[in-house]
Formats: structure tokens, sequence, C-alpha cells
């Protein structure tokens, strides 16, 4: 890496460009202050025991092996639409509603609440919150402007079409890329190193150009570890590793960080 002249920048989305943890939990609490409001129950108390509950049922679904090779998680079955083509996304379809209700309903329930209307209301006010915040984190759009004038950049993300599309859209950053690139639209996801392979003649580039940029060590480091290139870890403050398995070539607290250390790898 260090003779390397890096000319690819691969990125990923989720919680690297863009607040996704974040925005999930501020529309679970929204969902929660209409259950404070009826039934007294904690907003953030709430939110965590959807979260566990999401995770729980998803994990016994026969889907969850295809999605978690994708990268679809169980709070993003809980807004997306799967309008995508293929067997899988119309399963999806036709699954979510009940998935949906049994999450909503199954959280209640910790507080011996059962009422399916107001688990069905939930689940409409999560859709509705989460689907209009699609934030940036403060840094990114300088970091991307500074990037793009030196290098090609990829951005190269797991999940659903509908979802991560939305996303790309409402922030605006799709201008800054030559190829964007979605496991739901593929059928392959981080850490599968075929979808870093795609990239490469789109962006007409050899993998000893290329660096992947992330902040998942599962995920993003174990793409690129697989793939032969450098990948870097953003932290994110208080982010927790889910792995070791996987080193970073270097690791940087915010994107900010990102376009000077490029530069000195030259």
């Amino acid at each position: 890496m260090k003779s390397a002249n890096v000319k690819v920048v691969l990125l990923d989305l989720d919680d690297t460009l863009i607040k996704d943890r974040e925005s999930a939990d501020e529309a679970l609490r929204q969902a929660g202050h209409l259950t404070f409001r009826q039934n007294g129950i904690d907003p953030e108390r709430f939110a965590q025991a959807v979260r566990q509950n999401a995770k729980r049922i998803f994990a016994s679904s026969s889907l969850y092996p295809e999605c978690r090779r994708l990268g679809i998680s169980s709070l993003e079955v809980l807004w997306a639409s799967f309008n995508g083509q293929g067997e899988l996304f119309r399963t999806l379809r036709e699954w979510m509603p009940f998935y949906r209700q049994a999450v909503w309903s199954s959280a209640l329930g910790g507080w011996s609440v059962y009422d399916s209307k107001l688990a069905q209301k939930l689940a409409e006010v999560f859709v509705s919150e989460r689907r209009k915040r699609q934030i940036l984190f403060p840094e990114t759009l300088d970091a991307l402007r500074a990037l793009c004038r030196r290098y090609k950049l990829g951005l190269i993300t797991n999940g659903a079409p509908d979802t991560q599309r939305k996303k790309i859209r409402a922030t605006g950053i799709q201008e800054f890329f030559s190829v964007i690139i979605i496991s739901g639209e593929v059928g392959c996801g981080k850490p599968d190193p075929q979808i870093i392979r795609r990239a490469w003649p789109i962006l007409d580039c050899f993998p000893w150009e290329t660096v992947m940029i992330g902040d998942t060590p599962s995920r993003d480091l174990a793409a690129a570890w697989n793939a032969g290139i450098p990948g870097i870890l953003v932290k994110r403050g208080n982010h927790a590793r889910d792995t070791d398995q996987y080193p970073a070539f270097a690791e940087i607290e915010t994107l900010a960080e990102l376009p000077p250390l490029l530069q000195s790898l030259k």
C-alpha cells in the first residue's frame, strides 16, 4: 500500500456517509412517544424492546440466511418496500406485514399491552418517521467534494434497493459517484468480495489502485480483505468493533480525516 497510487475510493453508505442507526433510533423513539401517551411506556425502553424483538423474530425466519447474506437487517424490514425483482423480494413483500405486526405486538406484550390496532399504528408511524430521516454526517459533503477532485468514487452498500436508493436520492450524494452498487440489486453483499470486484471494470481500475472505507469490520473490512485491497475503518466515536478478525490498514474518527490520509499514502 505504501507504494500504491490510489485512484479509486470505495465507500460504504450506512453509518459511514449517513446516520443510519441514529435515524432508526429516533424513528423508534417517535413511535415510542405514542405508547407513552397511551400506556405510560418509556420511549427509550420501548425502542430497545422493539430492536430486540425484531432481531429475534427476524433470525427465526426462513428468509434470514439470504437476507443476512445481502446485509438486509431486521430494522430495514420494518420500513422497506422491497419493490425489487426476484423471489426473495416477492416473498419479503408478502411476509413483512406479518413480521411488522409480530414485532410491535411482542414489544407491547413486554408491558402486558395487547392491542393489535396500536401495534399496526406503531408500525405505520415508524415507516413514516424512518423514511423522512435521511441525514448525512456533518463532514460528509466536504469530504466527498475533496475526494472526487482526486479520485474516482464508488459507493458499495448492503441493503434493499428501495431503502438504499431513497437514502442516496434524499441526501443528493449520487453526483459524486461513478458507480453505485447495492447488494439487493446485484445478489451479493459485503463481506463477499464479488460486490467490490464488480466495481473495477466499471471504474477501469486495478485492485491495487483501490481502497475501501467503512464502519463495520465484519462487513466492510472483511470485504476489502477478501478482495485483497486495504480497508480503512471509520470508528465514529463510540462505535464498537464487531470483530478483530480483519485488521484495518488505518482508522479514522470522521471522514474529514480521509482526504489527507489518502494523500499521505502517495
